[in-house]
């Protein structure tokens, strides 16, 4: 099971990271040697806004040696460059997304699928339709929603509150029973295409413009469950990250690896592109954050 579909369906401990080690991850001036496996907080998402301005994140804590969590709440919160915050809730549930929509005004927290105004903190939408999703992206230019469950991945539209179905289960490759299921999704820069990960590792990018959506491109590099995509607007490259630690950044066109971004060693729990493309950042199991440089590939721990 992919670490952030399980961080739905377990409770995260609602004490959050100290505004510092944000801070330190802006600056990217402190390096640490990796640490193992341990009980404590980790950051469990990271989104930067399209203008690079705000980070979202959400933390947990999470208790080895098999990934269960703890017996409190989520959090999340968007900071500003400077370490203001400007949006701060703490959840009964478990957070696995924490995310601002591309005008800034909205913040959407998944699984659960509920969006709140970013300057009133006050909640827009909330869950409505019965249909768990694992998590959500939004639309690179507008207020959509691109929200993931099992049977695949649906367009939603938080303010009208009307969704249409899209990359359905049914179309959704399975070598065997269950193991098809899809994991994560997100947009392409233009919003014209889509790509999905399933438990297999398998990535597919559709084509969303049709009535009936077909895959253009399918990525293998993956053995493991992958529970992270992200795709950048500047090199239009995919960072997808499995369970097993392994990054991976690849051409979405062609299906080829350009580089495999190498250090951690656990479960990627969350990774993020800065829009200008030169940086990634990425946090995962092992207990450590890292930003890696583009397209030099150098990676540095942050926390």
């Amino acid at each position: 099971m992919n670490t952030v579909t399980y961080i739905s369906q377990r409770q995260a401990l609602r004490r959050l990271i100290p505004v510092l080690l944000v801070l330190v991850l802006f600056a990217v001036i402190i390096s640490a040697a990796a640490q193992p496996i341990l009980p404590g907080n980790y950051v469990t998402s990271l989104n930067w806004s399209n203008d690079g301005s705000l980070l979202a994140y959400g933390t947990g804590q999470i208790i080895p040696p098999w990934g269960d969590f703890g017996p409190e709440g989520g959090m999340a919160r968007v900071i500003e460059r400077n370490g203001t915050i400007v949006f701060s809730l703490n959840f009964r549930y478990p957070v696995g997304n924490v995310e601002v929509s591309p005008t800034d005004n909205l913040v959407f927290v998944g699984p659960i699928r509920e969006v709140f105004n970013l300057a009133t903190q006050q909640l827009v939408v909330g869950p409505g339709d019965g249909v768990a999703f694992n998590g959500g992206t939004w639309h690179p230019t507008s207020d959509l929603l691109l929200l993931t469950a099992f049977s695949g991945a649906r367009a939603y539209d938080p303010i009208t509150r009307r969704s249409s179905s899209i990359l359905g289960g049914a179309q959704v490759p399975s070598n065997s029973p269950g193991e098809g299921q899809t994991v994560t999704s997100v947009w392409s820069p233009d919003g014209q295409l889509a790509a999905t990960s399933t438990m297999l590792g398998t990535i597919f990018v559709w084509d969303t413009t049709r009535e009936v959506s077909t895959i253009q491109t399918t990525f293998s590099g993956h053995t493991h469950s992958v529970q992270h995509l992200v795709w950048n607007s500047a090199t239009n490259l995919i960072a997808s990250g499995d369970a097993s630690g392994r990054i991976l950044v690849w051409n979405p066109n062609t299906g080829e690896i350009i580089q495999e971004l190498a250090g951690h060693t656990g479960a990627i729990l969350d990774l993020d592109w800065r829009p200008d493309g030169t940086q990634l950042v990425s946090t995962s199991l092992d207990k450590t954050m890292r930003t890696w440089n583009w397209p030099s590939g150098e990676g540095s721990i942050v926390m």
